[in-house]
């Protein structure tokens, strides 16, 4: 798959579960563990940093201003901006992320067919689940039917690692904000967890990652209609004919702000992406969310 710059405005962006991006990631991963990580004495020997313990993420989410909900029936004035510089402006950029670490971007390339499809399928399930928009936070990257825009960030990954840790993020503008908060619920219901867990299923067998994954809701920093949401994914993997044993984690925040759909998306291995890092970005991203919301 040939990486190029990451579109904006079109459905080969990165999608609502980070696929694009996700799979730069765990390609590189694959990359890593058909060499290196084959004579490392575990797979934590890729990991960031140890994760921080749960209550550690409460205190850190206290610590922060809790953003007020907007209420479901406001409009959002979409109409007076530019939806697409608005999602832009919002996304999550380098500086958001830990500065104890050193962060390189890097392109995305477009999914496969096989990849594509199930991004298709997944925005089916989760109009399934009670999602209010034909597209619920990107699901498929397809413009229109109350979709306005749909810009990604670029991919973020610890510079020299395998791509892992990795971060991004991903903006939806939608038409009317009652259908983004019934896109939020949708995405934590069980039926919903379902269908990100198919889809991270795929994203990982695509690059020869295979195993069960298993879903939970975890806490996160509140803001937007019902402080948000955190959903989390673990996969216990094998990798390729080797059956080398591999843990991914991949953490993902879904937030609505007015008519905004804001995810953001942390992946690692071994554990989860340090957690004070993850919320503080989040904080940072949202930040700006409730800024262009006004």
């Amino acid at each position: 798959m040939q990486p190029r710059p990451p579109l904006t405005t079109r459905s080969h962006r990165p999608t609502r579960f980070a696929v694009a991006a996700r799979l730069a990631a765990l390609g590189a991963l694959a990359t890593a563990l058909a060499g290196a990580l084959a004579a490392a004495p575990a797979a934590g020997a890729l990991a960031a940093r140890p994760a921080a313990r749960p209550a550690a993420a409460s205190v850190a989410a206290r610590a922060h201003p809790v953003a007020r909900a907007h209420p479901v029936a406001r409009a959002h004035p979409v109409a007076r901006a530019n939806p697409v510089a608005q999602a832009k402006a919002i996304n999550l950029r380098a500086s958001d992320l830990p500065s104890s670490m050193h962060w390189t971007s890097s392109p995305v390339g477009k999914p496969t067919k096989a990849v594509a499809a199930a991004q298709v399928k997944a925005a089916s399930c989760l109009r399934a689940a009670g999602a209010g928009t034909g597209d619920p936070f990107g699901a498929s990257g397809r413009i229109g039917g109350g979709v306005l825009a749909d810009v990604s960030s670029a991919q973020y990954s610890e510079k020299g690692s395998p791509g892992i840790p990795a971060a991004n993020s991903e903006v939806v503008v939608v038409a009317s904000a009652k259908a983004a908060a019934a896109d939020l619920h949708a995405v934590t219901t069980a039926a919903g967890r379902r269908c990100i867990a198919a889809q991270f299923r795929v994203d990982s067998s695509a690059q020869g990652l295979s195993g069960p994954v298993t879903t939970a809701v975890r806490p996160q920093p509140r803001h937007g209609v019902n402080g948000g949401a955190r959903v989390q994914m673990v996969e216990s993997a094998q990798f390729g004919s080797t059956k080398l044993a591999v843990k991914l984690y991949n953490d993902e925040y879904f937030y609505v702000v007015g008519a905004d759909e804001v995810t953001l998306s942390f992946l690692n291995i071994a554990g989860p992406f340090p957690q004070a890092g993850a919320t503080a970005a989040v904080n940072k991203v949202l930040a700006r969310a409730a800024t262009a919301a006004g």
